[in-house]
């Protein structure tokens, strides 16, 4: 992919706490078979990037590790996708969205559920707030005893750990609810699921503009400072400073897709 087709992509970043379902619910999306669980690097999770076609608009996903998975260090996390995002701002000048995915039963509070929204907070200002959407999971394994539990969990989130999103307020981030389980759902049962993404979420994206984020200063910077992605064949690449700002990353990505490195290109239409 050459620069000038780069800048016709839209970026979208996806993150969460671990488990939260991230990577299944690209799976469902892009029609890929992505493997949960992110390829390790010396003991380290790594985030995968995803490129494709959705309505013949130009998408790439960033599927970032869950926050508190367990093969990551404090500030490791941050600290990746800090590095790519860098990129894509020293490239495109930001990014055109966030997914933030979380899992809606579950009974306890982990620590990764709020290092994500501490990271989601810093990273996204006001600006921003609109080009969020929070994607709370695995409603289909609510039993219907507990739905009204879950349901009041959500609200709680909603006027708590989300407030400073102002989550369904004009100008604020969108709320979209997710349950589908794509090895135990028939078919039948998961397109209709990945239709209702890519009306209520994807849809949404392909009219949205560039907006920046709140960066530290060393990863806005020129450097020879690199970071690492897996992909979805298990393979892993490092990406340099340098060479992002010459060709463009994509750039890199598309030679390596050329060469059967990434094997990852989807095409999917609106109807």
């Amino acid at each position: 992919m050459d620069p000038e087709k780069l800048r016709s992509c839209k970026v979208i970043l996806v993150i969460g706490p671990a488990g939260a379902g991230k990577t299944s619910l690209l799976k469902l999306l892009t029609g890929e078979d992505l493997q949960v669980g992110h390829r390790l690097d010396h003991g380290t999770a790594l985030p995968t990037v995803i490129h494709g076609t959705i309505n013949d608009q130009s998408f790439v996903f960033i599927d970032s590790p869950g926050f508190g998975h367990s093969s990551s260090q404090p500030g490791e996390i941050e600290k990746q996708i800090h590095a790519m995002l860098g990129h894509f701002t020293r490239e495109l000048g930001g990014i055109h969205g966030i997914l933030y995915v979380q899992d809606i039963p579950l009974e306890r509070e982990l620590t990764g559920m709020q290092e994500a929204t501490n990271f989601l907070r810093e990273l996204a200002g006001r600006n921003f707030r609109s080009h969020i959407t929070f994607i709370t999971t695995k409603w289909d394994a609510v039993a219907p005893k507990v739905i009204r539990k879950c349901e009041t969990k959500e609200e709680d989130l909603i006027r708590s750990r989300w407030a400073s999103f102002r989550v369904g307020d004009e100008g604020g981030s969108r709320l979209v609810r997710h349950g589908i389980d794509c090895s135990e759902d028939d078919f039948e049962t998961q397109q209709a699921g990945r239709q209702a993404l890519l009306n209520n979420v994807m849809a949404y994206y392909v009219d949205t503009s560039i907006q920046r984020l709140t960066m530290p200063f060393s990863q806005l910077t020129y450097g020879e400072q690199g970071f690492k992605i897996a992909t979805v064949t298990g393979q892993i690449i490092k990406v340099t400073g340098k060479v992002a700002l010459a060709v463009g990353v994509l750039y890199v990505f598309g030679a390596a897709i050329a060469s059967g490195v990434i094997v990852v290109s989807f095409s999917i239409r609106l109807y």
